[in-house]
């Protein structure tokens, strides 16, 4: 368990407007607000003033650097992730409006801490099995959580009336140093997509999902493979918003649950009409009965072959070398998430130039906890957020979430993206004049993945050529050409 420092209440700073008419010409405070690389003790309530991502919001707050790099805290509305260097992220729903007035005790935060030992969560590392368990203890009837680099902890319940049940046993406003609210819980698993340059399809005709080449690896056993969505590939996906979310027992479902699994399904490149290979390895195993993502421990399917695709970055992007750990990506570097292309033998793009919609710029803000109290086992997924000017994150199914900046020479991958959770705003502003943020997900990978080796860029084209030349050469032997 981490016990880095002890509980601390929660804590947030309101950042004013300046008053002063210091500056007298309002575009150039703008533009020297936009082009301020980093936030000081200085600076700060400046670029509040004037900066364009800030400026438009009547209160503006600022997490506590107990849980880390400090984060910009807005409500609703977002038109930059990043301010200033400083990450720009969301409150999460007040649902205080489901408490009924005056009925309800508020449960005393001591009795609460001592299940932590009187330790904070640290919202920047992975929960441990033991604090699962506490949460669990404190919310009988929730079905997962939210635990936010921001300091929020979102208990998550299946309606708004366990929402209001929760309240009626009493409510409770700060867990181990972290401010709780509760949400019910929403997910959309999005298979329409542009993917790899070209959309995918699976065997000879298309089927109601698509999917979407991640990154192609060579496994610990030597075998090549590419990743995919598991969800692009299953047919008559059931409605996202669940009943349950827990891991189907396979007697329950019997022979409709392995009819509904992706193995041996063939993929295509859909418009090239190339065949990719054929899944023959998948994490997960789906329900036809209960919702995504019953069933789904990573939403993960690899593709093998004889001819399977390079996979490259688009032309001018980071070289993705290598895995990140989780404790890098929640630390408050910088992430993008990046669209691989499918090397055909033709150019893809002009050499140097950045596709600008396979890369979007983005933000982790934490990390998802869906359990299931039968078997006692729970799922984990990182979220992020990215420019909603920009991107809807349905068409980046299956895309690869890295550690590092567009810019960099080399960038690591840490998860792939599965799924959107649809944000609930605070405000009853018309949705024409909000720029709500985009939430992505992506389950955490299984060890086996993370021990296989990335296979990218020029090194997968050399390997491509050197075995196809490889199998000219057999051929040429086997055929006696070349003999004198």
């Amino acid at each position: 368990m981490d016990t880095s420092c002890p509980v601390r209440t929660f804590q947030l700073r309101l950042i004013e407007k300046m008053t002063s008419d210091e500056w007298e010409c309002p575009e150039i405070a703008r533009l020297q607000a936009i082009c301020t690389p980093k936030i000081t003790p200085e600076n700060e309530q400046f670029v509040r003033t004037y900066h364009p991502g800030l400026r438009c919001h009547d209160y503006v707050f600022v997490s506590h650097p107990q849980y880390g790099p400090e984060v910009w805290l807005v409500y609703d509305r977002i038109d930059y992730i990043t301010v200033a260097g400083r990450p720009c992220h969301t409150f999460p729903k007040d649902s205080g409006n489901l408490c009924p007035e005056g009925s309800v005790q508020s449960r005393p935060a001591l009795s609460d801490n001592r299940l932590f030992h009187n330790y904070h969560i640290n919202p920047r590392k992975i929960l441990s099995p033991e604090q699962l368990d506490c949460l669990r203890d404190l919310f009988p009837t929730a079905i997962g959580a939210q635990v936010l680099v921001s300091g929020f902890l979102v208990v998550l319940m299946k309606s708004q009336s366990d929402i209001r049940a929760a309240y009626h046993q009493g409510s409770v406003s700060e867990v181990a140093g972290l401010a709780v609210t509760f949400n019910d819980f929403s997910l959309q698993p999005k298979s329409r997509t542009w993917i790899s340059g070209v959309e995918l399809r699976g065997g000879s005709r298309p089927l109601n999902g698509q999917g979407c080449l991640g990154l192609r690896l060579q496994l610990v056993d030597g075998e090549s493979a590419v990743t995919t969505i598991t969800h692009g590939f299953m047919a008559d996906l059931p409605p996202a918003k669940p009943d349950r979310i827990e891991t189907p027992e396979l007697e329950d479902l019997g022979e409709l649950s392995r009819q509904n699994a992706p193995i041996d399904k063939e993929i295509w490149l859909k418009e090239e009409e190339k065949r990719v290979g054929t899944i023959s390895l998948t994490f997960d195993n789906p329900s036809r009965v209960y919702p995504f993502p019953t069933g789904y421990m990573h939403d993960l399917s690899l593709i093998t072959g004889k001819s399977l695709p390079s996979l490259l970055p688009p032309p001018g992007h980071a070289l993705v070398s290598d895995w990140a750990s989780y404790s890098e990506a929640l630390s408050g570097e910088a992430v993008h998430t990046v669209r691989m292309a499918t090397w055909t033998g033709q150019a893809v793009n002009p050499q140097g130039s950045i596709i600008e919609d396979s890369v979007l710029d983005s933000s982790v803000i934490g990390v998802q906890y869906l359990w299931d109290r039968s078997t006692h086992s729970q799922k984990a997924s990182l979220l992020w957020i990215t420019n909603p000017l920009i991107a809807r994150l349905g068409e980046w199914c299956g895309s690869v979430l890295c550690l590092g900046t567009r810019h960099d020479m080399l960038s690591k991958a840490i998860v792939f993206q599965n799924y959107q959770i649809q944000y609930a705003p605070n405000t009853d502003l018309p949705v024409e004049n909000l720029y709500r943020p985009v939430i992505g997900g992506g389950f955490l990978l299984p060890d086996y993945i993370r021990a296989a080796k990335i296979v990218a860029g020029k090194q997968a084209i050399e390997d491509d050529d050197l075995r196809q030349r490889s199998m000219r050469e057999r051929l040429a032997r086997a055929l006696g050409i070349g003999r004198k």
